[in-house]
């Protein structure tokens, strides 16, 4: 899930596994995420001094952000385009949307403003052209299906 090219060790996966089962009393952090309680459940969310550098957009309209996560725009993608993590940015569609998570997810920038995003079908306006995001890690947790937040 981290995007490293193996898993969490056992030895720091079991304390973590513990720590869940007796109700997970404090958060706890892994392999670059964070994991805590959150409105009567576990939420796993991304460190956000885990998250990736911003990467642009490829001529075909691809980029592989965070090594989690494959966003696509029809090409030829718009120039200056750039994914990387939303950080303290607020847009109207982040309703819902756990705050511990917001900062680390996938957001779409151009000229220093954030113009999509893609996890939340949220584009600033009807002339941005649709991102689609798949999750995509190295290691998964499990085969899905699974919500991305």
């Amino acid at each position: 899930v981290g995007g490293a090219p193996y898993p969490p060790r056992e030895a720091r996966l079991a304390p973590l596994l513990a720590a869940v089962a007796a109700g997970l009393p404090r958060g706890r952090t892994l392999a670059g995420y964070r994991v805590l309680r959150w409105r009567g459940a576990v939420l796993v969310c991304r460190e956000p001094a885990a998250a990736g550098p911003a990467v642009a957009f490829d001529a075909t309209g691809r980029a592989r952000w965070d090594d989690r996560f494959v966003l696509r725009v029809a090409p030829p993608s718009p120039a200056g385009w750039r994914v990387g993590a939303l950080g303290a940015r607020r847009p109207t569609a982040m309703e819902g949307v756990p705050a511990p998570a917001r900062p680390t997810l996938p957001a779409v920038w151009a000229d220093g403003t954030v113009v999509a995003l893609p996890t939340c079908g949220w584009r600033r306006s009807s002339d941005v052209p649709p991102v689609d995001v798949v999750f995509a890690p190295r290691q998964a947790l499990a085969a899905g299906p699974f919500a991305v937040v």
